[in-house]
């Protein structure tokens, strides 16, 4: 500053000499140059005071006294019009450099506008909106409190709000942003204004968001009608089926499934997944189910339920586009059939718990053409296997090839339990978020072994027989298809009967126990007879067998008479009746 300081006398000196001597430029000239230099190098008025009186006891110190008050007279008035051009000169740096700071403000703003359009466009969730709006106008005020009300008939805010309404296309009001408690200054024009567009830019956002959560309300309710409530009983098979809906912000999708009973005693099984989502693709579903169900009833051939059924998606109003599979099963004779329109494979696990796609029979899916040719592959079907259907949803993941999530779904079908409804529990468990990107629909139909010959057991009534008896009993009742929770219950009852029959009833002796175990119409009944008198259990530890029957079986009759007694244990298999 005192190098500046310096120049800025020695031009002073020098134009305040000129003006006295009446060379160079004028007064009025030289002291607008010399309070544009003042300002631009950043001198204070007491800074330019200070060089004035300096250069004029110079210029009286050297001067003729018959010159002193011609100088004195000079030197006030250029002084003067330098101050006055310095003043002007401030004044005019000081309003731009305002200017600018209101420029970049406003276009500060402008940005926080349109990144808040941007954010508010990408949300689909009302609530998210509103929260996102409230912030949002907070932010890019500057002020401290926010508030967005929904209401049509909100109260008019106090004097210290600043506040913007919200309004639908039909000009009616919805609600009202408002913002307080302004950080720096007072609210401003340039506030309001920008208030104003992000409440237009939020009405039409929260209207079209809520048009959307009213037709996906209508979807979703007519997708859950279309989709049956419970499937059907079905004689030789049990069943489980689960489906999933998409995250937030995600419309309901044209995934569907259906269990069908043939008059022939076979059972057709599908699912399909219409491309599309919302109304459209919940509504063409629901015809697709029906129409195949119907074909289904009348045809045998899987061929040819599918392409009767891609015959009749070319009927429908609007061009689409589904994937579906369609298997017939035969529990008597273990028979299977199944044409795939372009949907991802059926998987197969065995008894032995091996797991296999059905890779055959793949054509184009329905609604690509008018005439369709399907073909059909068939594969054995052993008791106690279970089919399983799923659509993509279950498999498909953003940024990976599908094998990968087939190679997936294929370990852990392979870990997991057999039975149904365990089975689909474990699936959605393993590979399903919270929030699926996408809809997810299972169908697992396990075909269940034919009545068994009862099991009839003759045993001495010793501890070390207990062991051989849970082996026994476990692979007749994997035979008889219960799934490893109700082989693990049964067997535990049976063998505290048996237990209590060895422990209770006899004496010293050869005694002997007998045992009966017989699987009709999908339940399970096993008999405990044993020839002697149960005795009170005289430890209070023990004694407690009774309790443990009752809480793995579905019924539990003990009868003692003069000749023994008799336990009798009931637990029908998850499936239910096999009769029909």
């Amino acid at each position: 500053m005192t190098a500046d300081l310096d120049r800025f006398r020695a031009d002073y000196a020098a134009a305040f000499d000129a003006h006295l001597t009446g060379t160079g430029e004028t007064g009025l000239e030289s002291a607008y140059e010399l309070g544009r230099k003042a300002v631009t190098g950043g001198l204070s008025l007491l800074d330019l005071a200070g060089v004035h009186h300096g250069v004029l006891a110079d210029s009286l110190q050297d001067a003729d006294p018959s010159q002193v008050a011609r100088i004195s007279t000079a030197a006030n008035a250029f002084f003067l019009e330098s101050l006055g051009t310095f003043e002007m000169a401030s004044r005019g740096f000081q309003e731009a450099h305002e200017t600018a700071q209101l420029q970049a403000r406003h276009a500060s703003q402008l940005r926080g506008l349109a990144e808040a359009s941007l954010a508010v466009n990408s949300t689909l969730s009302t609530d998210e909106m509103l929260d996102l709006v409230a912030t949002s106008a907070r932010e890019i005020i500057g002020a401290n409190r926010s508030m967005l009300t929904m209401q049509a008939d909100a109260p008019q805010p106090d004097e210290e709000w600043l506040t913007a309404p919200l309004i639908d296309r039909e000009g009616r009001r919805l609600g009202v942003i408002q913002v307080a408690d302004k950080q720096e200054a007072e609210f401003t024009q340039e506030d309001e204004s920008i208030l104003l567009q992000l409440a237009q830019m939020a009405s039409v956002a929260l209207e079209n968001a809520r048009l959307y959560e009213h037709e996906r309300d209508i979807a979703a309710s007519l997708q859950r009608a279309l989709l049956p409530a419970r499937l059907p009983e079905i004689s030789g098979v049990t069943h489980a089926v689960r489906y999933v809906a998409g995250g937030a912000g995600v419309e309901v999708g044209g995934d569907w499934y259906a269990l069908i009973p043939r008059p022939n005693g076979s059972v057709g099984i599908a699912i399909g997944d219409v491309v599309g989502r919302g109304v459209r693709a919940a509504s063409i579903m629901g015809q697709l189910r029906i129409a195949l169900r119907a074909y289904a009833l009348e045809f045998a051939d899987p061929s040819v339920v599918l392409r009767r059924l891609a015959r009749f998606a070319q009927t429908l109003p609007e061009d689409q586009m589904t994937t579906c599979v369609y298997v017939a099963i035969d529990p008597e004779n273990g028979s299977l059939r199944f044409t795939n329109a372009g949907h991802p494979p059926p998987l197969i696990v065995k008894p032995d718990g091996s797991v296999e796609y059905l890779e055959g029979a793949r054509a184009m899916p329905l609604g690509v053409t008018a005439d369709p040719e399907y073909e059909e592959s068939d594969a054995s079907l052993e008791p106690g296997s279970t089919v399983l259907l799923y659509t993509d949803g279950l498999v498909e993941r953003r940024g990976e090839s599908i094998d990968t999530g087939l190679e997936r779904l294929r370990t852990v079908v392979a870990d997991a339990p057999r039975e149904p409804e365990l089975l689909c529990d474990r699936l959605l468990e393993v590979l399903v978020d919270n929030a699926p990107g996408d809809d997810v629909a299972l169908l697992a139909v396990r075909a269940l072994p034919q009545d068994l010959d009862p099991l009839d057991l003759t045993l001495p009534a010793d501890p070390s027989t207990l062991a051989d008896l849970r082996r026994t009993l476990r692979d007749w009742l994997d035979q008889a298809g219960a799934s490893e929770e109700e082989v693990r219950d049964i067997v535990l009852a049976t063998v505290e009967a048996a237990a209590n029959a060895v422990e209770h009833a006899y004496g010293p002796g050869d005694a002997q126990f007998e045992l009966e175990a017989h699987s009709v119409d999908g339940e399970i009944t096993i008999t405990v007879q044993d020839h002697g008198s149960w005795r009170t259990e005289s430890d209070p530890h023990r004694g407690r067998g009774l309790g443990v029957m009752r809480a793995a079986m579905d019924g539990v009759e003990v009868n003692s008479e003069s000749e023994g007694t008799r336990v009798r244990l009931r637990r029908r298999l998850r499936g239910g009746s096999r009769s029909g």
